[in-house]
């Protein structure tokens, strides 16, 4: 490695032994000397670069530069790693929108209430003995209207003026004759109870004219609950309603001829059920 500083110092030696004639002699070989001396000092520095690019591993063996030991990879990638975990974590971009989403108003259904007066109207009723004579008549509503709630049956209240009970099956003092005794105490009391009223507490529609109707009917300031099957027809605030059904008059204390209070009527026996039909219209 030193080969090099050693001629180099022997050739200026011997050109400045040898050289005495011209200066500019003199001067060209100092100036070689100059540039000799100059290259030897790059060449040691190169050399001692080198000595300090090479890695000791152990005695006597050395490593070249770029040369990757193995574990020292390892090693980096460790502390790259350790590193990550020690660094402060930044916050993570979140694009979820916490605003609650906006609802779109649904348009309100709109709820059209009718409380429609009766304008027209029958009640038929029917009274039988067991064995014998048969009648039947009629009664009229003192006041009544039916409800209902876009063109759906929702209820109902109707006042009966009892003492307009009329025989039609007879007439003459046969007829009066018998409207008396069914307005007298063995039957409806019409004196003391001239009214009875029916109110509709439910309407369940079971298709489009066909309900089943749940009714609170008073008679005799005696209330029970009846139920029938109506049907319904017409639209906007003309409608008629039509219903068949029996009641059993023992429930408001209606005693005459029944056998549940009475025993060994005979041919005085009257049916305790009495058939009703109804037809009304808004």
């Amino acid at each position: 490695m030193f080969v090099g500083l050693i001629v180099g110092c022997g050739q200026s030696n011997t050109t400045t032994q040898n050289t005495e004639p011209a200066n500019d002699t003199a001067a060209a070989n100092v100036q070689n000397d100059n540039q000799e001396t100059i290259e030897v000092e790059e060449e040691n520095k190169e050399a001692e670069g080198e000595e300090h690019n090479d890695v000791v591993i152990e005695e006597g063996v050395t490593i070249e530069e770029g040369v990757v030991i193995e574990g020292e990879s390892d090693t980096q990638e460790k502390r790259e790693v350790e590193n990550a975990n020690t660094s402060p974590k930044q916050p993570e971009a979140t694009t979820q929108n916490n605003t609650p989403p906006i609802e779109t108003p649904q348009p309100a259904t709109s709820v059209v209430k009718s409380s429609l007066p009766i304008t027209s109207h029958t009640i038929g009723w029917k009274g039988n003995k067991k064995v014998g004579a048969k009648h039947f008549g009629s009664i009229a509503l003192k006041s009544g209207t039916l409800m209902f709630e876009n063109d759906t049956l929702v209820g109902g209240d109707f006042t009966i003026n009892m003492q307009s009970i009329n025989v039609q099956d007879l007439s003459g003092g046969s007829k009066n004759s018998l409207e008396n005794h069914l307005k007298s105490d063995d039957f409806f009391a019409t004196a003391t109870h001239p009214e009875a009223r029916l109110v509709i507490t439910n309407a369940q529609k079971k298709n489009d004219t066909t309900y089943t109707v749940t009714a609170n009917l008073t008679l005799k300031n005696i209330t029970h609950p009846v139920t029938f099957t109506t049907t319904l027809s017409g639209s906007a605030s003309t409608y008629t309603a039509q219903a068949n059904f029996s009641i059993d008059r023992s429930l408001w204390d209606v005693r005459f001829g029944s056998g549940k209070f009475f025993s060994n009527l005979g041919d005085g026996l009257i049916e305790d059920q009495i058939p009703l039909s109804i037809s009304l219209t808004t």
